[in-house]
């Protein structure tokens, strides 16, 4: 009862309490995004027996594309009124338990009253054995966390604070006034009104972007390096106050959230807002006092350009971690480096569309050559030699050209959306190339020529699924008890912008519950991996739509790769997806690294062995039979002069 908080007698509370802790390990529980509520009650020294549903992730059963906040599920399965401005926040004591209590309530009922849905659409059978494991996997990974190199990390600060002085200094001279680059209104004043720039919508980075690539928009060489100048600072200032000025948390580890019921399927990763963590005050540059959040979006790092990238060098791999003994159940702290090992699946959505487009050919030649710079051979001229980055060794401007313009017509972009693409990520990149509309176009019209499957086989058989229900089932992962995939019902209006989102749900989602899949399985081999008697935790740190990042001890390294790559290369089951299809198998390839930053790939993968066999003799000879042969008789004394040279020759033996 801190600081007389409640006027419950204390033997009351006490008694509260215990009843409490028997209802958390007797009962089966039910939630409403329970891993926020996991992390408190584990605080408070409960123990949580079983987790049978979440709310939230029932609506994203049933439904990916609604909302699945508390509210709103409260709005569709009850008859109950809004409650939340009754004073739970902001009132008393009395108000904020009578508002917890509802809670309580109000998600047992939307639980009961979403059972109807999830059996009408078929949905239990993924919602149990797979959607509901995944809450135990992400807290596990937010608990885990970045180490950050705090030398590494206050160098960086010292770079990017100096860069952004310079360009504040050079903006400085070429206005004759300060201007924040990250002020819409004082932006649009400089472009719109000062220097009388056409007039755009935003001054968003797409429309400068425009300005900068059209060849008749800016016609003086100072107002173009003006609008070069605020994209470039406003990176270098998101780059200081989003990822170098982050609050670890309050052990130190650089921590996100996760958010993994998107309408896609996919994950997204925020910072741990109130009330995950307290906010706290600090002062800006300017001298005001602000709230600032802990922690920071990991999957909005960006690893490509020279703005950004380095920043990923501040975190480092752990230099411990736990061991168990498998009989006894023993702990053990054990002191060794780690290193970063990132499992990532290879050109994973392009590889899904050309299934689905029925493309076996593109399939086969992904392996076998670089498709990409093969691509852009098609709209550039030259052959794929001539930007194969396996070839080159670097990332060839017209190679990204050819993936941009790829990924765009597997998405059904039109020319503008496209182009603006392509341009707006070269100049983010730092890549020396543009494109105009019309170069956008005929490109787009030289790929749907060179391979008309996607338009006529997998675009047109998605256009023919939304027209008829509205609804797409993706595929489902290796070793999941269901029938089918995540299913999707789409309400946007009828039209291009529909199909669009339908084009890019079924391979965004048959990657992302891939990767989840793999990190599920990998995760319950842990006691099945053994040295020396003794098994270790995986620790994730990451999971990013496509790859998994690990901490893995280096002692450990053998014996984790091939299962890593193994669980990722389970094959996909497209026959019961909305477009059936064979099963898919994505290659992954591995990469490691001292830091986030300086992953390489790693080729000396061990081959899985087949289990031992023991081997025979065939049957003795007649000269054999009647040899004699003395052999040294074994006693106590040889047994111990045996162990005792092995153990000083191979001390880890």
């Amino acid at each position: 009862n801190a600081d007389g908080i409640s006027h419950i007698p204390e033997a009351d509370l006490a008694t509260i309490w215990l009843m409490l802790a028997n209802v958390l390990w007797e009962k089966d529980i039910v939630g409403q995004n329970f891993n926020y509520d996991r992390d408190k009650i584990k605080r408070l020294g409960f123990i949580i027996r079983k987790l049978i549903s979440d709310t939230m992730l029932k609506a994203h059963a049933i439904n990916p594309e609604l909302p699945k906040g508390l509210a709103f599920n409260t709005s569709i399965f009850t008859e109950e009124p809004f409650y939340k401005d009754e004073g739970m926040y902001h009132g008393s004591i009395t108000d904020l338990l009578m508002g917890c209590g509802r809670d309580a309530c109000v998600t047992f009922e939307v639980d009961e009253n979403m059972d109807a849905d999830v059996d009408e659409l078929g949905m239990r059978p993924f919602f149990e054995n797979f959607l509901m494991r995944l809450p135990g996997l992400y807290w596990d990974i937010e608990r885990q966390g970045f180490r950050v190199d705090s030398n590494e990390r206050d160098l960086l600060l010292r770079k990017y604070i100096e860069w952004d002085e310079r360009c504040r200094y050079e903006l400085f001279k070429l206005t004759g006034t300060e201007i924040n680059v990250n002020s819409p209104k004082q932006v649009a004043i400089l472009l719109w009104e000062n220097l009388k720039l056409p007039r755009n919508d935003t001054t968003g980075e797409e429309d400068i972007t425009a300005l900068l690539n059209s060849p008749t928009a800016i016609k003086r060489e100072e107002h173009r390096r003006i609008c070069e100048l605020i994209l470039e600072d406003r990176r270098v200032r998101k780059s200081i106050s989003t990822y170098l000025m982050a609050l670890p948390d309050y052990d130190g580890r650089m921590r996100t959230t996760y958010f993994p019921c998107l309408d896609t399927g996919r994950t997204s990763t925020g910072q741990q807002d109130p009330p995950i963590r307290p906010s706290v005050e600090v002062v800006d540059e300017n001298g005001k006092k602000k709230d600032k959040v802990l922690g920071t979006a990991f999957q909005t790092m960006t690893k490509h350009g020279d703005i950004g990238a380095d920043i990923r060098g501040m975190y480092v791999p752990d230099t411990w971690h736990y061991e168990w003994d498998i009989d006894t159940g023993e702990e053990f702290l054990v002191e060794e480096e780690e290193v970063f090992v990132q499992a990532d699946s290879s050109q994973a959505e392009a590889r899904v569309v050309w299934l689905l487009a029925d493309d076996e050919e593109a399939l086969r030649l992904v392996d076998e050559i670089d498709y990409h710079a093969w691509t852009a051979s098609w709209f550039f001229g030259g052959v794929e030699r001539d930007y194969s980055k396996k070839v080159l060794g670097y990332e060839h401007p017209i190679r990204f050209a050819g993936k941009t313009l790829r990924h765009a017509g597997h998405l059904g972009a039109g020319k503008r959306r496209a182009s603006i693409e392509l341009n707006t990520q070269a100049r983010k990149y730092k890549i020396p190339i543009a494109i105009t509309e019309a170069i956008a176009e005929r490109a787009l019209s030289i790929f749907h020529a060179k391979q008309p499957k996607i338009q006529q086989v997998f675009q047109a058989q998605i256009v023919e699924c939304l027209k008829k229900n509205r609804q797409l089932v993706a595929p489902l992962p290796y070793g999941i008890d269901a029938p089918m995939g995540g299913k999707r019902t789409f309400f946007e209006r009828m039209g291009e912008e529909l199909f669009r989102q339908g084009f890019s749900y079924l391979p965004q989602r048959a990657v992302s519950d891939n990767t989840k899949n793999a990190a599920l399985r990998s995760k319950n081999r842990e006691k099945k991996v053994i040295k020396n008697n003794r098994y270790t935790n995986l620790k994730i740190v990451m999971e990013s739509h496509d790859a998994l990042l690990f901490s893995i001890p280096v002692s450990w390294l053998q014996l984790w790769f091939p299962i890593i790559k193994e669980e990722m290369e389970r094959p996909i089951d497209f026959s019961y997806c909305s477009i059936s299809r064979r099963e898919l198998v994505i290659p992954c390839e591995i990469e490691t690294g001292s830091n986030y930053r300086d992953l390489k790939k790693f080729k000396d993968i061990p081959i899985v062995s087949k289990p031992i066999e023991v081997l025979n003799l065939p049957p003795k000879s007649i000269t054999e039979q009647f040899a004699v042969v003395d052999l040294p008789s074994d006693s106590k004394l040889t047994e111990l002069i045996y162990h005792h040279t092995v153990e000083r020759k191979f001390p880890d033996a």
